[in-house]
């Protein structure tokens, strides 16, 4: 007996020392925050440690060492961080190099919760560069007066004479979603509170599929998600959708549209009409679209809280465009460079996450100094400290509403891209990646500028915005993983201009 309690002893004592001696992986690259170590027996630690210090690790890496590429364990994965530096090279990689759509699939463990759809083609990226962007002109009328009708509706309390306190995650969410399943299923489903509701559940139930998953080690997730609650809900809620989308009567759902829909798009574009496919990638489009459109309004609505210096110079250029109330266009929606300036320097401060241009080595490939990715690993950039860095923008600390609409030198860092379109908000500079860059960028931000310029300008010409009696300044935006969200605390006082 004692001969075989020493054999599990020096046994235990050599799985110990081999979990806490054994070499790193990547040998090659840093390591930032805990090493999950052999067999990911510490993964736990190290991702406990990216949640509490994550924000922290990643703005100290850049200011430490910023050329330097570096490994961090997020919460799911062992991520690649990759310098500036690799930026021109980068954005110039064919896809078959790099893939977007793998990194967002692997991010939320989406291969079992249906996320991984996207995976199989293109279908879902064409229809948000191509046929959306093509439906703006018709498109944007049709918001416009969308937004009016949601504005009335939200704030009818609102009047002349007091202020009207409203959350803002409240209003900002009626907006961006009733605008958006307007875009996506025309405007007799985009009121269907029952659609509306499983939209938004869709990235909840994605969210706790993950959580899941998370306690279950990789090689039997495969076996288990099966039987998961998240996949039941999952699989009811995809059946749901399919009911609403594709009703069994015979019932001309298209008689009082004006344009084609997302959902038009899909069908018209599938070689074999198939329901369920469509519904899967209609949820994944959906939540993609939702998630940033209203990060980003709710920081805009704020900054202007923020920042009321600011406020009467948005308002004429939005007067100057639209004097007479009547639904915008696109070619006027498209003069408001200070808006759009406002909005992009509202980003920089708020970025959507602080590492952004996350892609999946698709292949094995080594860049120009030598530096060698193997297949399958997981890339981000440091997007929040860029976006604050001031080798890219003077006076980076200082929020400036007009700084993208500045003509000189020194607005926007010697080295960026220049051009007539550089006030755009959709548009991008070397130390600003939140759209993506390159080949990289997101397709659909065109639809999604113009939503939130519609939303801000009827807001600039309508009403009066300002924070709570007593509050100057905005309150501390909320970190979640590396989200940005705006603190849903906040009250924002709407009241109605004479």
């Amino acid at each position: 007996m004692l001969s075989l309690d020493y054999s599990k002893l020096l046994i235990l004592a050599v799985v110990i020392a081999i979990v806490l001696f054994w070499p790193p992986k990547n040998k090659s690259f840093h390591r930032r925050g805990i090493d999950p170590g052999f067999l990911n027996l510490k993964v736990w630690p190290a991702r406990i440690w990216f949640l509490l210090r994550g924000r922290n690790i990643v703005e100290q890496a850049y200011l430490q060492e910023k050329d330097a590429p570096y490994l961090l364990q997020s919460l799911n994965e062992d991520s690649l961080v990759l310098p500036p530096k690799y930026l021109p090279e980068l954005r110039m990689l064919p896809g078959g190099k790099l893939s977007a759509s793998e990194a967002l699939v692997t991010s939320v463990l989406g291969q079992h919760s249906g996320v991984d759809v996207v995976l199989k083609d293109r279908q879902h990226y064409d229809i948000a560069r191509v046929q959306l962007m093509r439906s703006l002109p018709t498109l944007v009328p049709i918001l416009s007066a969308k937004v009016d009708s949601i504005l009335s509706e939200t704030l009818a309390a609102c009047s002349t004479a007091d202020f009207t306190h409203v959350k803002i995650k409240e209003i900002v969410s009626a907006l961006v979603l009733r605008t958006t399943l307007l875009t996506f299923v025309g405007p007799e489903l985009c009121e269907n509170t029952e659609l509306q509701w499983l939209v938004e559940e869709f990235t909840n139930i994605v969210r706790d599929m993950a959580i899941f998953l998370l306690f279950i080690p990789k090689f039997l997730r495969p076996v288990l998600w099966p039987v998961l609650p998240p996949t039941a809900r999952m699989k009811r809620l995809h059946e749901r959708v399919r009911r609403i989308l594709f009703p069994k009567t015979e019932k001309n759902v298209k008689s009082s549209r004006d344009f084609p829909t997302v959902i038009d798009h899909f069908v018209a574009t599938s070689e074999i009409v198939d329901e369920k496919e469509i519904v899967a990638k209609f949820l994944v489009l959906m939540a993609g679209a939702l998630h940033t459109t209203k990060m980003s309004t709710s920081h805009a609505i704020i900054d202007l809280c923020a920042s009321p210096e600011c406020v009467d110079e948005l308002r004429n250029e939005a007067l100057a465009e639209n004097l007479n109330d009547l639904p915008w266009h696109l070619d006027q929606v498209s003069c408001l460079k200070k808006l759009d300036s406002f909005l992009k320097e509202s980003q920089r401060f708020n970025p959507p996450n602080y590492l952004s241009f996350d892609r999946i080595a698709t292949s094995t490939f080594t860049l120009q100094d030598g530096t060698a990715i193997p297949k399958g690993t997981f890339i981000s950039m440091a997007a929040g400290p860029m976006a604050m860095d001031p080798g890219y923008y003077e006076d980076a600390q200082t929020f400036s509403a007009t700084r993208f609409c500045k003509t000189d030198e020194s607005a926007v860092e010697s080295g960026a891209e220049k051009s007539q379109w550089a006030h755009e908000f959709v548009s991008t500079e070397s130390g600003n990646i939140h759209w993506g860059h390159g080949r990289f960028t997101c397709p659909g931000r065109w639809y999604a500028s113009a939503v939130m310029k519609v939303v801000i300008a009827q807001i600039l010409r309508k009403y009066e915005v300002k924070f709570p009696e007593g509050q100057r300044e905005r309150l501390p935006n909320v970190y979640l993983d590396l989200i940005v969200e705006p603190n849903p605390k906040q009250v924002v006082r709407f009241r109605a201009r004479e």
